[in-house]
């Protein structure tokens, strides 16, 4: 019965939803004059305004987004806070798991995979309020500072537990405080709400179904209901392109970020005291929180060419993590900071952008335009290959380090590094060398 009533509830919204969408449409052909208009395709694609010709109900619609964008960016953006402050204290409390607890190198590797491997989730919450014209031309910029959340999250973490182990608390308090912070932060989340259309809120994707919906009435007869969007499966959106690439090139780029990420305070605790080692290692997160908003503004710049600006970054840490092969066993704390800032900006900048702006670019390809489930399907799928891919690559770790020493581990990462750019490869031409004039859209018309 209950799934009866939803059904019902879902009718009954979407119903209300196609008799406004087709109340702006009258409107709009009165305002136009075009006694043709209806006649026309009015299909609409995510980079259309919301407000079109003026009329009054697309003002309200895009007013109300407006009014309710902020809301949506600080629910989850402080939910993702609290997730990253909870996993990086695990990190920060290595050396006192090893010491107090006993665990070896070995088992600290298992449980980062362990971690990584029921990690992969991810949110299409802002992709379904940030939608009107002007945050998609500047979607570089809004979810770059949207994921600074994570280095947030981790600059608290490590913050937090130096002043726990530095009061002489047990390491444990380090664990305890940041699990109280999300039960807290909990009670936000569930009165978010994750889609404008339960609000009533025409936007070009509800547009767009409502759209597919008269169609389909026209065509079948008016007994054909609208239950939503069904989700695109796994297999979809693998055909969606540059998908599979991104995917898996963001795994060997999210091994790079998650063995610094894990291991920075444990490498560092070997040559200074535990309070210095976790604010040493904060430096790569903060470095990260610029990276983020780097590339999302010079990629914005460069109309959306995020294959050749993260390239670059990925060839500019490649060398850094070359010197760290040679050096880092010898470095003093002064360039260790420097280093490590300007690497957190090499490696936060492409991991922010792929799990972020370009899942957003890639879930709007015209195989899959109308469809508000299809940023869900793509930045999980995304994140799932990454955290296999860094999940497999963590177990490593600790094996090479105890075998070989640190070297052998920045050397790891340099070809994660270089076979996650050479990925990346075919798109970072077609942005260099793009195709003549009119053929994507060509492309794009025989994908629909």
């Amino acid at each position: 019965m209950r799934g009866v009533s939803h059904s019902k509830e879902d009718s009954s919204r979407d119903s209300s939803l196609l008799r406004l969408l087709l109340a702006n449409k009258k409107i709009s052909r009165r305002t136009t004059g075009d006694p043709h208009s209806s006649s026309r395709s009015t299909m609409v694609n995510e980079r259309d305004p919301l407000v079109k010709n003026g009329h009054s109900a697309d003002e309200e619609n895009l007013r109300r987004l407006k009014g309710y964008q902020w809301w949506a960016f600080l629910v989850t953006f402080g939910g993702y806070f609290m997730s990253h402050f909870s996993r990086k204290c695990y990190s920060t409390v290595k050396q006192q798991l090893q010491s107090t607890a006993g665990y070896s190198p070995l088992i600290l590797s298992e449980m980062d995979t362990v971690f990584m491997g029921t990690y992969a989730a991810g949110t299409a919450v802002m992709g379904n309020w940030f939608c009107d014209k002007k945050s998609v031309e500047n979607r570089g910029l809004i979810f770059g500072l949207w994921t600074c959340h994570q280095y947030m999250g981790d600059i608290t973490a490590g913050v937090c537990t130096a002043v726990v182990l530095g009061a002489g608390a047990p390491y444990w308090w380090a664990l305890l405080i940041p699990s109280v912070c999300n039960v807290a932060w909990a009670f936000l989340t569930v009165r978010l709400v994750a889609d404008p259309a339960d609000m009533g809120i025409i936007t070009p994707e509800v547009r767009i179904r409502m759209e597919k919906l008269a169609a389909k009435k026209a065509a079948e007869g008016d007994h054909v209901v609208d239950e939503g969007p069904a989700p695109i499966t796994y297999v979809a959106a693998l055909q969606i392109p540059m998908v599979a690439n991104y995917a898996f090139a963001f795994g060997f780029f999210k091994l790079t970020n998650y063995v610094l990420f894990f291991w920075l305070p444990y490498f560092l605790g070997k040559h200074f005291d535990p309070v210095t080692a976790n604010l040493i290692a904060s430096l790569y997160s903060v470095g990260m929180m610029p990276g983020g908003i780097i590339v999302g503004v010079v990629s914005d710049l460069f109309g959306g060419r995020r294959a050749s600006v993260i390239g670059t970054f990925m060839g500019c840490l490649f060398i850094f993590l070359f010197i760290f092969s040679k050096c880092s066993e010898t470095l003093t704390a002064i360039p260790l900071l420097v280093m490590l800032a300007i690497m957190g900006i090499l490696v936060g900048g492409p991991n922010n952008i792929i799990t972020s702006a370009v899942a957003a670019d890639l879930s709007s390809h015209p195989s899959v335009r109308g469809n508000n489930k299809s940023l869900g399907t793509v930045t999980g799928l995304i994140n799932g290959c990454g955290s296999i891919t860094a999940s497999i690559g963590l177990l490593a770790v600790g094996p090479l380090q105890a075998a070989f020493g640190w070297s052998s581990v920045w050397v790891f990462l340099m070809g994660a590094t270089a076979t996650g750019t050479l990925l990346l490869g075919s798109k970072i031409k077609e942005e260099l060398f793009p195709a003549p004039a009119g053929y994507h859209e060509v492309e794009a018309n025989l994908a629909v």
